[in-house]
């Protein structure tokens, strides 16, 4: 489940959120994008503030390197290995404009989508589904075109002699 239509012009993401039951306290501004096994649903907000440009899963009390970024509290795995999503805004990053949950049946995560490295399950047993995070940017959602050139040529023919 994707938080929007393709179609639709789309804000930029400013906050994200994952709760552990299927409702939020401020529905009115966020948007449900997805949800695990756990179970946890994942929550997105849009809007004019400074966008969200970068996001990471980390497991256990590491942080991702750098300045900026917020972890979002909920423990997605609940478990002895916590795992945790870690967002960054601003920088040089192409803002993040759509977000969704991916398991390990689907084929095609979708159009302009990039899966995050790290699955949002690692520690479920060997036969479960696994989950993933994926995200779609401003850059990646743009078209793109391609300009194919076919070019014959006719070769003489070699004398043989």
């Amino acid at each position: 489940m994707s938080a929007t239509q393709d179609s639709q012009p789309q804000l930029p993401v400013v906050d994200i959120a994952v709760t552990y039951l299927p409702n939020h306290n401020q529905s009115d501004k966020f948007t449900r994008f997805g949800s695990i096994a756990t179970p946890a649903y994942f929550w997105l907000q849009r809007g004019d503030g400074d966008p969200i440009t970068e996001v990471k899963i980390v497991e256990g009390d590491a942080q991702p390197q750098g300045d900026g970024w917020t972890k979002v509290d909920t423990e997605l795995t609940k478990s002895d290995k916590p795992v945790f999503l870690w967002f960054h805004r601003g920088g040089d990053g192409s803002p993040v404009i759509d977000l969704k949950i991916s398991t390990s049946d689907d084929v095609v995560v979708g159009p302009g989508f990039a899966k995050l490295d790290g699955e949002l399950n690692p520690h479920a047993p060997k036969t479960a589904v696994r989950e993933y995070f994926c995200y779609k940017t401003k850059a990646s959602a743009r078209p793109r075109f391609w300009i194919v050139v076919a070019i014959h040529l006719t070769l003489p023919r070699s004398s043989q002699g």
